[in-house]
């Protein structure tokens, strides 16, 4: 088992605030950049469908698929990720 620190680092002990704002900066940084990855593959691959298959590049129509439905979606991921867009700014 390993022994758990009970207390931080010496490196955020010495830097205090200024090293994890640091830290939240860089960690903001790849939200925003995770966020804008996924977001371009959907508009690229599956724009207007509820959702991307990343590996095959392809989409589904989970929520309404075959003939009843004709051509249409409701585009789950797009309402999906207003909100996230929204909290992001």
């Amino acid at each position: 088992i390993m022994d758990t620190p009970r207390s931080p680092p010496e490196a955020l002990k010495s830097g205090g605030p200024a090293i994890r704002a640091e830290a939240d900066e860089a960690g903001q940084a790849a939200v925003r950049a995770a966020m804008k990855h996924s977001w371009d593959g959907y508009a690229k691959y599956a724009w207007g469908h509820d959702e991307l298959r990343p590996l095959s590049k392809t989409y589904e129509d989970w929520h309404c698929d075959g003939p009843r439905c004709g051509p249409h979606s409701i585009g789950l991921t797009i309402l999906d990720g207003m909100d996230t867009l929204w909290i992001m700014g």
